[in-house]
């Protein structure tokens, strides 16, 4: 690889024969770490696309090499970027929960409790309900044959409130108390819409 590059070689080169993949996707579809490394020391674009869209962060997710996702990240690569199907890295790792724990560590994902609503009115009762399947993936959730179950609430309502479960250095600690401190994470136009709201109160 040095010599290819001594001689001219360009490190951002597309091959057309392998989806026009670069060096560093290849690099990164093999789990190469040392090589991901030296190509991005040698100015090659953390973020191209191949024919796909697919950056090679995408590819080392997407083949499940979570110490390739770990150092792409960690020069820099952009783990926001979708494909040509509007997938990022983490859709793409969906498989790999190993690659997916870094990836969420990384973008700074939070994982969510959220609050069921029971009301006999309009819900449906035990496993009947939808909204009780979708709440099992909660493990501290216990269902109820007798319980009706309506909705599903996500998001900071004084009467159902969501309660942060990942990661484990904030668990237990209420979406309301943690958003505060953490503006950022929301976009620029939501906080500009926050602060109008309680400018206009």
């Amino acid at each position: 690889m040095k010599l290819a590059l001594s001689r001219g070689a360009d490190i951002n080169w597309n091959n057309p024969n392998v989806g026009n993949w670069t060096p560093l996707h290849v690099a990164a579809s093999r789990n190469k770490v040392q090589s991901i490394s030296f190509l991005i020391k040698e100015n090659a674009d953390k973020n191209c696309g191949d024919k796909l869209g697919q950056t090679p962060v995408m590819l080392a997710a997407r083949f499940g090499h979570k110490e390739s996702v770990r150092a792409l990240l960690s020069e820099g690569a952009d783990y926001t970027i979708t494909d040509n199907t509007g997938n990022t890295a983490i859709e793409l790792a969906y498989n790999f929960p190993r690659v997916l724990q870094v990836l969420k560590e990384y973008r700074g994902v939070l994982e969510l409790s959220c609050a069921v609503q029971k009301y006999a009115a309009c819900g449906k009762y035990g496993s009947a309900s939808e909204v009780a399947r979708l709440k099992l993936k909660d493990p501290s959730f216990f269902l109820s044959e007798q319980e009706p179950y309506a909705e599903l609430w996500m998001g900071t309502h004084i009467t159902g409130p969501s309660i942060i479960s990942y990661p484990p250095s904030i668990n237990g600690l209420q979406l309301s108390k943690w958003i505060p401190d953490n503006l950022f994470f929301l976009g620029q136009k939501v906080v500009i819409l926050i602060l109008l709201l309680v400018l206009y109160q």
